[in-house]
């Protein structure tokens, strides 16, 4: 689980599902002894009513900030979808502040959940969620709920993932696809069992974590992860830092394909390889992987080729 407290989205599908889905959820929550507020659906604002964008910006942004006491705050929609309902001729300046603040927006939920599109404008939102550390797809409103109870550790607070060694992708042909988001990654361990810190940069804008993780099966891991503040993120880098492992550096691209969720790294040691990474509500969930990912072999259980791993070989000179 993320936080104590947590901002969530509902995207894709249409105006309708998305806010009974909100109304399901905040149901289920309450029978689990978490409290929520939903906020009003963000496209319906733009395409129901006669208030100007800036205004809907504006307000979006006071509604997310509330201080009340909420487990969870729960978005029909959000701020990272703005680009797709605003018109620039409208309200130019508002077009490019949202523009310039996107990945910001886009990194202030905990978490994005998203039902099947129904139409191109929804397709568009859902994509426009592409990078964001935990989307989530769900083809109703049921498993979008059972992903969210999942997320927030209210059964277990669990990470399951499998990876691939996969043949190095088409860079050129990821970095034009609407369905891939890149951005770039500095992934720095610490001493003893303190976990992890990592600073994502997407384009100029960047975000701080810090992680630690308890492996329960070859598969599974309980994660416990926060967003931390770059003095926070410094303090760890100068006094904390395991000095027997180098930085590992890598490109991310987190790709939306076949209702899944996939994370490719790439990184500057190797030149025809890369990593191929997906998370899973339970051990046996079905995925696909696409059909231009060439696979050389899953390395999920083989521990020489975990991160930790390849941060204590740079450091040693065997990469």
């Amino acid at each position: 689980m993320i936080n104590d407290k947590i901002k969530i989205v509902i995207c894709g599908g249409n105006v309708k599902q998305r806010e009974e889905t909100a109304i399901e959820i905040s149901k289920v929550l309450t029978e689990h002894k978490k409290t929520s507020k939903i906020l009003p659906d963000f496209q319906k604002q733009f395409f129901i009513t006669d208030i100007k964008q800036s205004k809907i910006i504006k307000t979006q942004i006071k509604r997310e900030k509330t201080k009340d006491e909420y487990d969870v705050i729960i978005c029909s929609g959000g701020l990272a979808e703005s680009l797709v309902y605003m018109n620039e001729d409208i309200d130019c300046n508002t077009y490019k502040e949202v523009k310039r603040n996107l990945v910001s927006y886009r990194n202030s939920y905990n978490a994005v959940f998203a039902l099947p599109p129904q139409d191109e404008i929804s397709q568009k939102a859902v994509y426009s969620w592409v990078g964001h550390e935990h989307l989530r797809m769900g083809n109703s409103k049921e498993e979008i709920i059972a992903e969210i109870l999942f997320f927030m550790g209210v059964f277990q607070s669990l990470e399951i993932e499998r990876k691939f060694l996969i043949k190095m992708p088409d860079i050129q042909r990821l970095e034009k696809m609407n369905n891939c988001s890149k951005s770039n990654i500095t992934q720095i361990y610490l001493k003893g069992d303190l976990g992890r810190i990592r600073k994502r940069i997407f384009g100029e804008q960047s975000v701080y974590y810090h992680t630690r993780k308890k492996r329960l099966s070859n598969t599974t891991r309980i994660e416990i992860e926060r967003k931390i503040g770059v003095l926070e993120y410094n303090y760890f880098l100068m006094y904390k830092r395991d000095k027997n492992r180098a930085s590992v550096i890598k490109d991310r691209y987190c790709l939306l394909e076949n209702g899944k969720y996939f994370e490719i790294d790439v990184f500057p040691f190797w030149k025809d390889m890369a990593f191929l990474e997906i998370e899973l509500k339970n051990e046996d969930e079905n995925f696909t992987i696409p059909e231009y990912i060439t696979t050389i072999k899953e390395v999920t259980q083989d521990k020489n080729y975990t991160n930790r791993s390849l941060a204590k070989r740079l450091k040693d000179g065997n990469i």
